[in-house]
C-alpha cells in the first residue's frame, strides 16, 4: 500500500493498517479523500446491513451508521467541533479564544455544538430510507476529508505552534489539486449526483475557514476537524434533500 495512503489513513481513523508510513507526515494530505473514501464505504455497510435487516426502522440505520462513523475515527472531529464552539463564542478577543480552545475541558458552547451536530447526523441518516440514497454516504466522507485539505492550503496558522500546523503550514497547491483529483476519481461511482455534493461541501468547508479567520486569524487542527464534521454533516442532508 502507499505510504502516504497509509500515513492518511493512520490518522484519520483506528483502522490498523499494516506497512510503512510516509517519511513525511505531509504526503499523506493527497489521501485524505481516499481515507474518507474507506471510511464512508464501511459506514455506508454499516447502513445498508441495518437498512436490509430492517428496511421501515430508519432510526436504526441512523444509530448503527452514526455510531460506526464516530467508532472508525474515534470521534476524532467532534473534539474540535467542542472546542471551536468554546472557543469562538466563549472569548472576546482572539487570544482569549485561542486560550479556550487549547483547554481540554468541554463548556457549554461546546456540548451544545456535539449535541446538535450529532442530531443533526442522526436525522439525515434517519431519513435515508433507500438504498440508491444511502450508497451516496461515501461521497459525503471524500468530499469531507477533502475539506481539510482545502482549509490547510487556503488559510494560515493563527499560532506559532500547535496540534495541525504541520498539516496548515505544509499544505500547497500540488496536495490540494492531487487530493482533488483523488476525491473526483473516487466519487466517480456516485455518478452526476456528486457534482452538487462537492459544491455544497466545498461550500460550508470554506465558510468554517472563514469563520476561524475572523474569530481567531487562522485555521487551527481544531477548526479543520470542525470544518471536516460541518462539511460532512451538510453533504449528508444535501443527500436527503436531493433524493
Amino acid at each position: 500500500m502507499l505510504p502516504g495512503l497509509i500515513t492518511a489513513l493512520r490518522l484519520l481513523s483506528i483502522l490498523p493498517i499494516p506497512g510503512r508510513e510516509s517519511r513525511h507526515f505531509i504526503d499523506g494530505l493527497p489521501w485524505y479523500p481516499a481515507a474518507g473514501a474507506v471510511l464512508g464505504y464501511l459506514v455506508c455497510g454499516v447502513c445498508l446491513l441495518a437498512h436490509a435487516v430492517a428496511p421501515d426502522w430508519g432510526g436504526l440505520l441512523a444509530v448503527l451508521g452514526l455510531a460506526a462513523s464516530i467508532a472508525l475515527t474515534r470521534g476524532l472531529h467532534l473534539d474540535g467541533v467542542a472546542d471551536c464552539a468554546d472557543g469562538f463564542w466563549g472569548g472576546h478577543e482572539r487570544r482569549r479564544r485561542l486560550e479556550i480552545m487549547k483547554d481540554s475541558r468541554i463548556g457549554a458552547f461546546g456540548v451544545i455544538a456535539l449535541v446538535l451536530v450529532l442530531l443533526g447526523e442522526w436525522t439525515a441518516l434517519e431519513r435515508m430510507v433507500d438504498v440508491d440514497t444511502i450508497i451516496l454516504i461515501p461521497v459525503a466522507f471524500i468530499v469531507s476529508r477533502f475539506g481539510i485539505v482545502l482549509l490547510a492550503h487556503c488559510f494560515e496558522y493563527p499560532r506559532a505552534q500547535g496540534t495541525g500546523a504541520a498539516v496548515v503550514k505544509g499544505a500547497t497547491r500540488r496536495h490540494l489539486w492531487q487530493a482533488f483529483g483523488v476525491g473526483l476519481l473516487l466519487s466517480l461511482p456516485a455518478g452526476v449526483a456528486a457534482v452538487p455534493l462537492w459544491g455544497a461541501g466545498i461550500a460550508m468547508t470554506l465558510a468554517v475557514g472563514f469563520l476561524g479567520k475572523w474569530k481567531i486569524g487562522g485555521v487551527s487542527g481544531d477548526v479543520l476537524g470542525a470544518g471536516c464534521v460541518l462539511s460532512e454533516m451538510t453533504l449528508l442532508f444535501a443527500i436527503v434533500l436531493g433524493s
